[in-house]
């Protein structure tokens, strides 16, 4: 099936095709697990993935993607300790300055998931799951919190590609157009792949400070108390036993509200824009969907 985002058409995968992505992602995660236990590494499902397993034991019927998160010494160890195989590759900006977003996404090799932000831009594009560093981030109404959002947002409008900011949406679109301006005068002396090594510096180097929240990488909305995560409990994703934080009621309310209640329909939906999958030898694209 197609639709269109901003005049681009896109593919929505069918229920057999969704079988198969996650099929996919599952690989991928198993040889995550396998690399962290053997390696003494934390790790826990979050976001959609840690509600999906609470909530369905599995994915989210509607979600489309694998997310799991890493206090910040386990996932810079990760990184710079995890070495590519025959099936699997790990993509991020320390290791591709083409990847600009500041986490990691473990790939498996001779795959597409080619989203909307990512069609016309020159970077790695496998079947993925997202691996992200649990970051310190200061109160977000405190002077140190709205300094550091304020720096990192600025930085982001060089770091990303246009097409990711064009489908942004702001909660406050004329302070937002003013600061893309800003940011287009501060760093226009350097390029996109500059001002990613100096926001992933700014992030790592601070990564550790003492503050009661944390991020998911480089995501401002996704701040949380950082106590959620002290203790590790045990949970069910897709018949597989995988960590999850111990305090996920608190998690999942502070993230979701209400997270038993399914949302409308209306609003289950992936959210990724597609325009081009292949697994199994077998390629869907855009053009070619139905």
């Amino acid at each position: 099936m197609k639709k269109t985002v901003n005049s681009k058409e896109m593919i929505e995968l069918t229920k057999e095709e969704c079988t198969e992505l996650r099929k996919i992602q599952l690989q991928i995660f198993d040889c995550f697990r396998k690399f962290c236990e053997e390696n003494h590494l934390r790790y826990f499902l979050v976001g959609g993935s840690l509600l999906g397993a609470v909530r369905h034991e599995g994915y989210i019927p509607w979600d489309d993607d694998l997310d799991v998160g890493m206090p910040a010494d386990d996932y810079y160890k990760f990184i710079r300790t995890f070495e590519d195989t025959e099936l699997f590759y790990l993509d991020c900006q320390e290791r591709d300055k083409r990847s600009w977003q500041h986490f990691g996404k473990l790939m498996m090799r001779d795959t597409l998931f080619d989203e909307y932000v990512k069609q016309n831009y020159d970077c790695k594009k496998g079947i993925f799951i997202d691996v992200f560093p649990l970051l310190s981030t200061p109160p977000k109404k405190s002077i140190k919190g709205r300094a550091r959002d304020l720096w990192i947002r600025a930085l982001n409008y060089k770091c990303f590609p246009r097409d990711f900011v064009t489908i942004w949406k702001p909660r406050h679109p004329i302070f937002s157009s003013l600061l893309k301006a800003l940011s287009q005068v501060m760093f226009c002396w350097c390029s996109s792949s500059k001002a990613r090594e100096i926001r992933n510096a700014y992030l790592e180097k601070h990564s550790r400070d003492k503050n009661d929240f944390v991020s998911l990488g480089d995501n401002l909305l996704s701040r949380v108390p950082c106590q959620y995560f002290d203790e590790i409990a045990v949970g069910t994703f897709e018949g597989r036993t995988v960590p999850i934080p111990k305090k996920w009621d608190e998690y999942l309310t502070w993230v979701y509200g209400d997270y038993m209640t399914l949302p409308p329909e209306s609003e289950r939906v992936p959210h990724h824009y597609v325009c081009g999958v292949k697994f199994n030898n077998a390629q869907l694209t855009a053009s070619e969907g139905d």
